[in-house]
């Protein structure tokens, strides 16, 4: 089974490259509230833990300096992403978070010094080979790789596809087709590695779309797949797959993020739609937003408050009632 690496993340104005699982980029009037946050789950190394054992960023090889086989560079990639994932649990001030950009800095820059031996591993090396390749292909941030990456998508293992999934959420191509990711989280043998990487590379896709220019976002079933996800049981599926809707501007989701906003029992779900329903744009949102500045949370309210200032160009503040002639007009 694929293990669960859990994280405190701030809800903060973050660089992308950190916009991992759960509640994606929140507005910063959220303050420096935390929710708890998974990171995509992987088919190797270990869970982390407090023993002696947990790799740490020390434990990062360094750059190649000869020939290597498949089994020597699967074994390379995995110590950089454990000590990645090490690093991301404990990511939390601003000096741990640059220290994470070099970690992987680095590791890009070792699987493009040895990026035959990849390309190799990820299409014909054995199962556990594939699936730690088709990962290292994706932080690699070569969007020439994204061909094996797709290809591996229809791999007979589910370990193989829920990494290859891990390394598009890290690869963030706008070009991923979003019909691709969604056959991945709903073929039949799915697990829930794949479908908590396949929310986490969706999302991620969105996000990278809502910064692209020329093409900007695209009806290729991306919305579709984000959409499929909010009535998940995993806190985590449902709020990132919130957060993505709101990258994707996807106004067909305004029903069900009011409805997550108004209804779900978890504060960083209803954070993820407030954030998200600002990110669409639509005033039709309006009055669930003011609303939502009376959430008990104060993090809920924050992110509604930014919505807000997003939606109407100006932030009238936490007082509700200073937002109904807003409203009314």
């Amino acid at each position: 089974k694929l293990p669960t690496v859990m994280s405190r993340v701030p809800v903060s104005d973050r660089p992308p490259f950190l916009a991992l699982m759960l509640v994606a980029l929140l507005p910063a009037a959220c303050g420096g509230l935390e929710h708890e946050a998974e990171q995509p789950q992987q088919a190797f190394g270990e869970t982390k833990g407090t023993d002696s054992s947990t790799p740490g960023p020390d434990a990062v090889p360094a750059a190649p300096t000869s020939e290597k086989t498949i089994a020597e560079l699967i074994v390379d990639c995995e110590r950089h992403i454990n000590a990645w994932q090490f690093a991301r649990a404990n990511a939390d001030t601003q000096r741990e978070l640059e220290q994470l950009k070099v970690l992987e800095e680095a590791f890009a820059r070792y699987v493009a010094n040895e990026m035959d031996l990849v390309r190799e591993a990820a299409l014909i090396g054995e199962n556990r080979a594939r699936g730690v390749a088709s990962t290292a292909l994706g932080f690699s941030g070569d969007p020439s790789v994204l061909p094996i990456l797709l290809n591996n998508l229809g791999d007979p293992d589910v370990g193989v596809v829920a990494n290859t999934l891990f390394g598009l959420g890290m690869l963030a191509a706008p070009e991923t087709p979003g019909g691709s990711l969604q056959d991945a989280i709903q073929r039949p043998d799915a697990s829930l590695e794949i479908v908590q990487n396949g929310v986490f590379a969706a999302a991620r896709v969105a996000q990278a779309r809502s910064k692209d220019e020329v093409r900007g976002q695209r009806a290729d079933g991306l919305d579709e797949v984000l959409l499929s996800l909010l009535e998940r049981p995993e806190i985590g599926i449902r709020a990132q797959a919130a957060s993505g809707l709101g990258y994707a501007k996807a106004e067909s989701g305004i029903p069900a993020l009011t409805d997550l906003l108004v209804g779900d029992s978890e504060s960083a779900v209803r954070m993820a739609a407030a954030f998200a329903l600002g990110e669409i744009g639509d005033s039709i949102s309006g009055n669930v937003l003011v609303s939502a500045l009376d959430d008990p949370t104060p993090g809920v309210a924050g992110a509604a408050r930014g919505a807000l200032a997003k939606i109407f160009g100006r932030d009238l503040g936490p007082d509700p009632k200073a937002w109904e002639p807003l409203l009314r007009d």
